[in-house]
Order: structure tokens, then sequence, then C-alpha cells
């Protein structure tokens, strides 16, 4: 039997920040994440890609920014 955990950094509604980019959770999904940018525009990144960024959730401030070395 084979376990995998997920740490759920953010929420669909979350104010994020990615590389200093403010963003809004649109949507999430098993493989991507849907954002919305404060001039309205979406982007959509790969979640395997957020692994190296810098992210930091404004939502949820009294967490840190964190990279994946960090954890490992």
């Amino acid at each position: 039997m084979q376990l995998l955990f997920i740490r759920q950094l953010f929420d669909v509604g979350d104010e994020v920040e990615i590389k200093e980019d403010k963003m809004y959770v649109d949507e999430l999904k098993l493989m991507i994440a849907l954002f919305i940018g404060m001039d309205k525009w979406r982007q959509q990144l790969s979640n395997f890609g957020l692994c190296d960024k810098l992210l930091k959730n404004n939502s949820q401030s009294e967490l840190p920014a964190w990279k994946m070395e960090d954890i490992i």
C-alpha cells in the first residue's frame, strides 16, 4: 500500500504571490492551478512547476513563504 500526502498551500479564492506577482486562485485541478492576476489576466501553472517557485499565501499570512528546497 502506498500513501500520498499532499499539503494544500492555497485554496480557491486565496490571494497568493508567486515571484512577486499577486494573483487569486481561480481553480484547482489535479495537475494544474488556474490563477487570475490583478490585471484580470488568467494564468495556468502546473502543480509540478510550482514546486520550485517562491510562493506566499497572503490569505494565510501566518505561514511563511517557502521553497521546495526548504522542505526536503
